[in-house]
């Protein structure tokens, strides 16, 4: 089991996402209380000191820090000798993948789409490729009126030129990026 750590103010808790159950690994997802005032967060972890991270961490707290819009909020980036931290506000509603679309009614299918659509087309007008779009990467803060944000900016690029998908790396998803060939099979929430 993993113990609480506490860094500049923010109680670092219990795992949400996590790729091994007794270590932290990067880009695991954890609970994250604000001392002062009781607010939760999620706290996406970094390795300090890693030269492989910091590319990641300092793309990734470009991105948030630089973005102003309804569906893209970054509330901290922290650090100490063992961590790397980005703070993001806490998702009531967990992500999209987490859900039963067909059980929404029409109105918030409508404003869910709606909103995933304006955060895309608001990142292509500020030239970033998010690169990682899927249901998990769309927090839900709430259900009525839905309220998404876009999340996990580790694999963003904004690089200035345009490529074809699938055949230029830095514009193909993180996990089609292999040379072998596979079928996907998307949700009717996936765009």
């Amino acid at each position: 089991m993993l113990e609480d750590t506490t860094v500049h103010g923010y109680s670092i808790r219990s795992p949400i996402q996590q790729s091994a159950c007794w270590k932290k690994s990067q880009g695991d997802m954890f609970v994250a209380i604000k001392i002062a005032t009781g607010d939760k967060y999620t706290a996406k972890y970094y390795v300090s000191g890693d030269p492989s991270s910091k590319p990641a961490w300092e793309l990734e707290r470009g991105v948030l820090g630089s973005l102003k819009h309804e569906n893209i909020q970054f509330a901290a980036a922290i650090e100490n000798d063992k961590a790397l931290y980005m703070i993001t506000p806490d998702p009531s509603g967990g992500n999209l993948s987490q859900h039963t679309y067909y059980e929404w009614a029409q109105n918030e299918k409508s404003q869910a789409i709606y909103q995933i659509i304006d955060a895309i087309q608001f990142l292509h007008k500020n030239n970033v490729a998010h690169l990682d779009i899927q249901p998990s990467n769309f927090l839900i803060f709430k259900l009525k009126p839905v309220l998404l944000r876009i999340h996990n900016f580790c694999n963003t690029s904004n690089k200035n030129f345009i490529a074809r998908p699938g055949i230029t790396s830095p514009f193909t998803a993180p996990k089609t990026r292999t040379s072998e060939n596979r079928s996907y099979i998307c949700q009717r929430a996936d765009l």
